[in-house]
């Protein structure tokens, strides 16, 4: 073997090895606290021809306890030219939250995201259907996920937690069908022949990118089947240690990696704050329905602690942000700077609903928040 293919084979080794580490990291991650946390998702902006006429109303009742229940609804309806066919039709939430006692609320969720019909020939065959169950410190996870021709994927992830320590251990036991046609045979072959290198090459990469907070305890792999136009491969493990800490210094770390700079860019929230809420119990379900083209998901949650004002620190911080857009006006400043920000809110029967559709020829808008 010359000293080329020698490099070459040793690159595509530790490739092999940066995907599975992502995979059981980041695959972690996603199903280890028995809540999701999302982000914001806006549509794509597309160009349009005229101003967009948005409608509503924003109704205030002052009580004698100076407190404040709002109600603010609005509606859109504007024909839009746009110069792509939109990859979602449908976009809609809903969040409720009502107290249930004692620093505890009750929250609700529902979320859908259905797609265009140019998507109904490759999605016509998924199945997609993950359930997450949490309750004080235990959490469990089922997953199915199965597109044919390209990936399918099952099992289960169990997560516990130690209050005292703040650390947790996570198990999985993950079987994968992965089709030629997105892995070549002769590179999962390799991937299984060279397993125990990759193995130790990956409990060190976690331990360094983690800083030592999170350790792979165990990590095994068992081949069911190298067919002739896909392969089945079982991955079970165990991984231990802080994930707040680890998963922090992994973003850092990993980040560095691919050569972003994130060293101006502070934590949303600090650990500190991170803390203020824990959840008592929790449950998850994501689907997906053939017959709507839609993603689904419901969730339900008890939450332990002041969600109020951990609620007005993010709403503060968001808002904090804006204000350092180079695109805000001295009108939005002013009402942000003496109005929003000195105004307190309260989760106490929040009710939240907003729904979005775009067919590349007319886009509708509703929403509502009262609370």
């Amino acid at each position: 073997m010359t000293e080329r293919d020698s490099a070459r084979k040793e690159r595509k080794r530790v490739k092999l090895a940066a995907f599975t580490f992502t995979f059981l990291i980041f695959g972690g991650f996603a199903f280890l606290m028995p809540t999701v946390q999302t982000q914001d998702i806006t549509p794509t902006p597309v160009p349009v021809t005229q101003a967009i006429p948005l409608e509503g109303n924003v109704t205030f009742k002052m009580y004698p306890d100076e407190s404040i229940k709002m109600k603010v609804t609005g509606s859109l309806e504007q024909a839009i030219e746009a110069y792509f066919t939109p990859p979602v039709y449908d976009f809609s939430v809903n969040l409720a939250s009502s107290p249930s006692g004692v620093n505890l609320t009750d929250t609700k969720g529902t979320f859908a995201i259905k797609l265009s019909p140019m998507y109904s020939m490759l999605l016509s065959a998924l199945d997609l259907d993950i359930e997450i169950h949490g309750e004080d410190l235990r959490s469990n996870t089922t997953i199915l996920f199965n597109l044919p021709g390209y990936l399918g994927v099952n099992g289960t992830l169990g997560a516990v937690a130690d209050e005292s320590t703040g650390e947790s251990t996570q198990d999985f036991d993950l079987t994968a069908t992965i089709w030629y046609s997105v892995i070549p045979k002769e590179e999962i072959q390799e991937f299984v022949q060279t397993f125990p290198d990759l193995k130790s090459l990956i409990v060190t990469q976690l331990s360094e990118l983690t800083e030592g907070n999170i350790t792979l305890l165990e990590l095994t792999l068992v081949i069911g089947e190298i067919g002739d136009t896909s392969a089945t491969l079982t991955i079970t493990g165990s991984l231990v240690g802080d994930f707040v800490k680890g998963g922090m210094a992994l973003s850092t770390n990993y980040m560095a990696l691919l050569g972003i700079d994130d060293s101006q860019m502070a934590p949303f929230l600090s650990p500190e704050e991170q803390m203020m809420i824990k959840t008592k119990s929790a449950d998850l379900h994501i689907w997906f329905d053939r017959d709507e083209l839609a993603f689904l998901m419901d969730s339900e949650a008890v939450i332990e602690g002041d969600l109020d004002k951990l609620t007005n620190i993010m709403m503060d911080t968001s808002l904090e942000q804006i204000l350092q857009s180079p695109y805000i006006t001295p009108e939005w400043a002013l009402m942000i700077n003496n109005i929003l920000i000195p105004t307190e809110i309260s989760t106490e029967n929040l009710n939240v609903a907003f729904v979005y559709s775009f067919d590349g020829e007319k886009l509708k808008l509703d929403f509502a928040v009262e609370g």
